[in-house]
């Protein structure tokens, strides 16, 4: 994948953000509202066990980093990456990119070292325990 995710230190690339680890990149769709906020503080509770695990955690969306960087603030610091894909290019190259809306859907992937999927869940719902647990029975077990 040749897209990149503009961070709070600049531009980086899924093997930049990847960096000899494994990584989980949990898309959400707009900052502020009702779902992403449920889905974002739910991976943020389980940041020790991601940390554990030895996983990079990045949390990105279509919106502008400084939109993102807000939301984070409003929700208290973050114990993981924020990214955003402004211009929907890696969302596209995921195919979670929804061209009417010009936003990523919500969605979960995990890579490898070797910046290969190995896990994805491209419809995401945050209201959905069965979806969050999976991601971690996956992670567990992997």
């Amino acid at each position: 994948m040749n897209s990149k995710l503009l961070t709070i230190k600049g531009e980086k690339s899924l093997d930049e953000l990847i960096n000899g680890k494994k990584l989980i990149l949990i898309y959400f769709k707009e900052h502020h509202t009702p779902l992403c906020t449920i889905q974002v503080s739910a991976f943020k509770k389980e940041a020790p066990l991601l940390n554990a695990l030895n996983i990079n955690t990045i949390i990105a969306s279509t919106d502008s980093i400084k939109d993102i960087a807000n939301f984070q603030n409003d929700l208290g610091a973050f114990p993981f990456q924020i990214a955003s894909d402004f211009n929907g290019s890696l969302a596209k190259e995921l195919n979670i990119y929804d061209i009417n809306e010009k936003k990523s859907n919500r969605a979960i992937f995990i890579f490898n070292q070797k910046c290969e999927i190995i896990f994805k869940n491209t419809f995401y719902q945050p209201a959905n325990f069965d979806q969050f647990l999976e991601i971690f029975t996956f992670l567990e077990n992997i």
